[in-house]
């Protein structure tokens, strides 16, 4: 079973790189259309050089023909029963590789001006299989492997569309040079693709082909009968196959969801296709128009196409179903609103929206809601009307805001709707955001008193208005001033509906989602506005200003509004009310939490929203009922996500306490003594430390790698996959989790650690999709994700996670990580030794091995891989092949400008630690290098980088580590046995004068450091560095061999320091610390030296 596993593992990996080249190309197609990416030009170049008359094409083109004759062979006999166990894994590879090809063929088919010959040739070979349904293999698909199959067909139709180029057609046409289009030069070719397309119109597929072939028919050929005919014939074929359908599906579907390149360039093909199609036909010939304007909605994701729209002059193409919304509004009130509401993108859009809907010119209604005492017939076939009498709209709603009068002589048209309704289009002006405003109040006089029909009328319509509300807010807050009265109507609906046992909650939710963006512009005004509907959840006991500790479990709290809803969502397995509530929470933490200084209710009431949030959302999510697995994911992550707010509010560092750095923590309150944001936030990490919240958070952490892997290969990594919201799910608790390690206070010896350290210590879980019987240790889980490809944050974020588990538990982490050790090693190896790993990777991992030297001794010997197994062997000890100090070394060792400083700074502060805990048997093969103290001491002849380097703080650790790996030798070191060379780097040093630099750049740093208000790090750095002079000087004077020699430098030395310490109090700069440790170097040299 062991070999079995073994050999899908390097089947796996062999899959993944073939899949890897493929996404490598897709990202190099995709950058070079991207306008603001910076090596646009370049990956363009790239494209146009490999594209030489057409080469790249026609090679995708055989790799997909490869990738589609490749046949699965199961061999006869058991021997060999594993290959048919795990044929279907071989079978979905081969798919994943066509849906890559195609995805590539698509982009080129964007980009380029591909040859008609390979059109024909696609027709033909989609045809062949079915549009993906006739797979050779499919006799080895399993039930995920099918689900792959509609993606290859949504690949092809859009390839054959795009294929038609039918924006280049309308282009040539508009040109009158219809004779330089592709296809119009291969008549030929022509007749026989619509040979082909005749006899189509058996799969959905077909659809989409069949349409734009019928807009490139009506185009090209002459306009006769059996032209008509044709084009009337194919279009049939299309609405027949649900065409509108179809596209909005594979627009909601992988692989085109999301916000990528790869779909946009989707959209793009669908809206040109969509705006040929409306400019040829009249949309009454199309089918339903609802699905119609759903399809155009979709498309204006991209806010690129929103602004094409507006260019179009609103008289073609798409604008035409716009046009027909607007000419049936407000009889027809979502079409419309649903069509302002998905141009309404960006801030140029939106106000384009505003003010579109400001100034409107028509007014729709039934012809039978006018008496005949009110109007008047002026034209002979009684469609021409006039108003004889003004007329007030919504009269009878009970509203502060002003009436929509049509005044007296008012003209009005008469027609018939599709569905023979006779309508009356009065022409008028007045504002769409008025009669919004009488809309809401409509519905909030009488939409308890009308029957079920009406009711849900009445409620699309509101949720059209708060929709299109939120959409302008979002991109145009200035336009809050025109709609504040609508913004305080979405108040008084939340505080109205949320506790009615028949509100919809969609509505709730979209209110909700309105008031986020509200809250992000006015965030203390939005907070007291809230409170007043009794909606979020509200602290019933009192917590006064002068508690020093807010303890969770003493918080009593009302669940309010939400709470309720909350239970009812439960019962029905969607959670759209909880989703968007936890987005209001989570903006109300960076935003109302620091604003809260003076206690009272509105602070506890924020608190009792944390305290909810812990206990009644986070610790009982995970057991809730889902229709939708992804709003599980969507909760805890959200969930996650107020915790992290909450724990990374930016904090500052006061008043010094007691010369043993205890410090006075303050946060930016704006001069309050007493931060709520502190106690709030120790409040919480008391929550996830002592509490079943951690224990819930801990579950999220130990998901594990093999289920993304398994998300991954059965989703895809569209923007919307669960694959992918697990992976922000697992970074998410990683960073809370790290947080929580580094907040929690330092326990005395009386005091047990708490539950959750102790289970992220000792747990062992048995995963259903493990391959073995055995238990997976909870840290075995945390260094897999050491492996995720997916997200670079998650490796880092494991191996600091390790790093402070390696210090909360010395000892153990080796029996935790058993056998998994040694891989962890080759993989530290592997990253550290790679030129294109990431430096903050690196940088993580190095930090690792330098707390595993000082706690984890079972570690370091499989971490450094030495070959000796007694003292005896230490002076012939050797590292092995696979020892994490060799690409230390080597980072330490090589003089190439590409290893970065932070690396090298990190792979000193390992080095640091093998001589302070004195771990001979490293120390000893690193001092075996070739001219080891001469390559770590070429730092102390260099200067320092000037201060405005992004690196300076890294170079002045380097610094402070090789002094301190000097001093550590030179005082371990028996008298009379130190290194030859190490003496000859010290008498180096004296005759170069660093004495005399050092002393200066010490004094000037640490003086730097004291007016750098904003740089905690570059203090700390400071004093750590101060320190080390200080032990490299003490250690010097006590070893008489290699002392110090020449007075006139001592003297310096002592001047500067001097000098130093008289500084820090003329130029009120004045640091304890650094005062104390400068005093204590003065007095030892005078005491030495004079």
């Amino acid at each position: 079973m062991n070999t079995e596993t073994l050999l899908i593992k390097v089947m796996e990996f062999y899959f993944e790189e073939r899949i890897s080249i493929l996404k490598c190309l897709e990202t190099i197609l995709s950058v070079s259309q991207r306008q603001t990416h910076p090596y646009k030009d370049t990956f363009t170049d790239f494209v146009n050089d490999m594209m030489n008359d057409g080469e790249l094409l026609r090679e995708v083109w055989e790799q997909y023909k490869v990738c589609c004759k490749t046949a699965i062979h199961l061999p006869n006999g058991d021997e060999l029963d594993m290959v048919k166990r795990h044929s279907h894994r071989f079978a979905h590879q081969l798919l994943k590789e066509q849906i890559g090809v195609l995805r590539l063929l698509f982009l080129l088919y964007k980009s380029f001006e591909e040859p008609t010959e390979t059109f024909s040739e696609a027709v033909k070979l989609f045809q062949s299989q079915g549009f993906g349904t006739q797979q050779l293999n499919r006799h080895s698909f399993d039930g995920y492997t099918k689900l792959v199959v509609t993606q290859i067909g949504f690949l092809q139709v859009m390839i054959l569309v795009e294929g038609m180029k039918l924006d280049t057609l309308v282009r040539c046409v508009e040109e009158e040079r219809l004779e330089d289009h592709a296809i119009v030069k291969q008549r030929a070719m022509i007749k026989e693709v619509e040979d082909i397309f005749m006899k189509w119109g058996e799969l959905v597929h077909h659809g989409p082909v069949l349409l734009a072939w019928a807009a490139v028919r009506f185009i090209v050929m002459e306009s006769d009968v059996a032209t008509t005919q044709i084009v009337q014939k194919l279009g049939s074929k299309a609405l027949q196959c649900s065409v509108f359908p179809y596209l909005l599906n594979l627009m909601k579907s992988a692989p085109f969801a999301g916000d990528t390149i790869l779909s946009n360039s989707a959209k793009h093909t669908i809206y040109n296709l969509l705006s040929v199609v409306l400019t040829l036909f009249h949309e009454s010939t199309l089918g339903d128009p609802l699905m119609l304007i759903a399809v155009l909605k979709e498309t204006l994701q991209s806010s690129e196409l929103c602004e094409k729209f507006w260019k179009s002059e609103l008289e073609s193409g798409m604008a035409m179903l716009l046009k027909s919304a607007k000419n049936k509004f407000p009889y027809r009130f979502t079409p419309f609103l649903q069509i302002m509401t998905s141009l309404a993108k960006d801030k140029t859009s939106s106000e384009n929206v505003f003010n579109y809907l400001h100034n409107m010119k028509t007014f729709t209604e039934l012809s039978n809601v006018n008496s005949l005492e009110d109007v008047d017939c002026i034209d002979s076939d009684e469609t021409s009307w006039k108003l004889l009498n003004a007329k007030i709209l919504y009269k009878s709603v009970v509203s502060t805001a002003d009436k929509i009068v049509i005044p007296t002589g008012t003209r009005g048209k008469v027609y018939m709707s599709n569905e023979g309704a006779h309508l009356l289009r009065w022409s008028f002006s007045y504002s769409c955001w008025q009669l919004f405003l009488l809309e809401l109040d409509t519905f909030l006089q009488y939409m308890p008193h009308n029957s079920d029909r009406e009711r849900q009328h009445m409620v699309n319509k509101v949720l059209d208005i708060i929709e299109i509300l939120n959409n302008v807010l979002l991109h145009s807050w200035r336009k809050i001033t025109s709609l504040v009265n609508l913004v305080d109507r979405v108040y008084y609906i939340v505080q109205k509906y949320s506790a009615s046992p028949n509100c919809p909650p969609e509505l709730i939710a979209s209110c909700v989602k309105c008031l986020i963006t509200v809250t992000s512009y006015e965030p203390v005004q939005s907070w007291l506005s809230l409170q007043q509907t009794g909606f979020l959840p509200f602290c019933v006991s009192s917590i006064q200003p002068s508690d020093k500790k807010i303890v969770m479990s003493s918080v009593t709290i009302e669940s309010g509004h939400f709470g309720m809803l909350m239970a009812r969502e439960r019962s029905h397995g969607f959670y759209p009310v909880t989703i968007a509530t936890l987005d209001l929470i989570k903006e109300l933490v960076a935003i109302v939490l620091p604003t809260e200084t003076n206690g009272g209710s509105r602070i506890n009431d924020f608190i009792a929203c944390v305290v909810f949030v812990c206990r009644d959302v986070f610790t009982g999510y995970q057991k809730w009922y889902y229709g939708d697995l992804r709003e599980k994911q969507e909760i805890g992550l959200k969930c996650l996500e107020i915790f992290h707010g909450i724990l990374s509010l930016k904090e500052s560092q006061a008043t010094l306490k007691s010369m043993d750095e205890t410090f006075e923590v303050s946060f930016h309150n704006e001069g309050q003594e007493i931060s709520y944001v502190s106690r709030v936030m120790e409040m919480l990490v008391d929550g996830l430390l002592w509490s079943d919240v951690g224990q819930s958070l801990l579950k999220v952490v130990d998901i594990g790698i093999d289920m993304v892997d398994k998300l991954f290969a059965v989703h895809g990594s569209c923007s919307d996959s669960p694959a992918v919201l697990v992976v922000e799910l697992i970074k998410s608790s990683l960073t809370v989790l790290n947080e929580v390690l580094d907040r929690r206070p330092q326990y005395s010896e009386e005091h047990d650690i708490s539950p959750l350290e102790q289970t992220l210590i000792t747990q062992v879980t048995r995963k259903m999709n493990s391959e073995t019987a055995e238990g997976t240790h909870l840290i075995e889980t945390v260094s897999s994700y050491l492996h995720v490809k997916q997200d670079n944050e998650i490796p880092v974020l494991a191996i600091e996670l390790l790093h402070k588990i390696s210090i909360l538990s010395p000892m153990s982490m080796y029996g935790s990580l058993g056998s998994k050790a040694r891989s962890l090693r080759d993989a530290f190896v592997g990253r550290l030794a790679s030129f294109t790993e990431d430096t903050v990777l690196k940088v993580a991992i190095l930090d690792f091995l330098s707390a595993t030297v000082e706690t984890q001794p079972g570690l370091v010997e499989v971490f450094f891989d030495f070959n000796a197994t007694s003292a005896a062997e230490i002076k012939e000890l050797k590292l092995g092949s696979n020892s994490c100090l060799k690409p230390i070394l080597a980072n330490l060792t090589s003089k190439n400008p590409v290893i970065p400083v932070p690396v090298i700074a990190a792979s000193f502060k390992c080095l640091h630690a093998l001589w302070r805990n004195r771990r001979d048997m490293a120390m000893t093969t690193v001092k075996k290098t070739e001219k080891f103290w001469t390559l770590i001491s070429r730092f102390l002849m260099d200067d320092l980088a000037d201060d405005s380097d992004e690196t300076f703080i890294c170079h002045i650790q380097i610094r402070s580590f090789v002094f301190q790996i000097i001093a550590h030798e030179l005082y371990y070191i028996k008298s009379g046995q130190t290194d030859a060379e190490l003496k000859s780097v010290l008498e180096t040093f004296e005759t170069k004068g660093r004495y005399d630099y050092w002393a200066e750049q010490v004094s000037n740093v640490t003086l730097a450091s004291c007016t750098s208000s904003n740089c905690v790090e570059l203090t700390e750095t400071a004093l750590n560095f101060l320190r080390s002079w200080r032990t490299f000087l003490m250690v010097l004077t006590e070893v008489s061999t290699i002392s110090l020699n020449d007075d006139n430098v001592k003297m310096m030395v002592l001047a500067e320091t001097a000098r130093s310490i008289q500084l820090q109090f003329d130029d009120e700069i004045n640091d304890t610390r650094m005062v104390v440790e400068k005093s204590s170097l003065f007095l030892m040299l005078l005491r030495k030296w004079i």
